[in-house]
């Protein structure tokens, strides 16, 4: 069977179109996305009430170390892994002593 130059230049494309693509991978993130400037907003002295109007809810349950909240965001971008973590720490007032930013 002979090919016609169209069909043998059809075939070429198409062979080095289809070796070239790759599947896209949509990145997917989870947990508390939050700002630098949401958590400049947290002060010393601050209630838990008012953290959790200003960041929401952390995604962690801290019902066993209550004085810590911690707020968990990843990101996977491909291959790739991002983790961010904000840690708030009460005092035995439920008043913010500490905040802590850790990638």
């Amino acid at each position: 069977m002979k090919k016609t130059p169209f069909a043998l230049s059809l075939s070429v494309f198409l062979g080095l179109a289809l070796s070239a693509c790759q599947p896209h991978k949509v990145p997917v993130d989870q947990g508390n996305y939050l700002r630098l400037d949401q958590i400049g907003q947290v002060k010393k002295g601050q209630t838990k009430r008012q953290v959790e109007a200003l960041l929401g809810k952390p995604i962690l349950d801290t019902s066993l170390d209550p004085k810590h909240w911690i707020y968990v965001y990843s990101l996977k971008d491909g291959s790739k892994l991002v983790n961010y973590r904000t840690i708030i720490e009460f005092n035995d007032n439920d008043e913010v002593s500490k905040v802590q930013v850790v990638n």
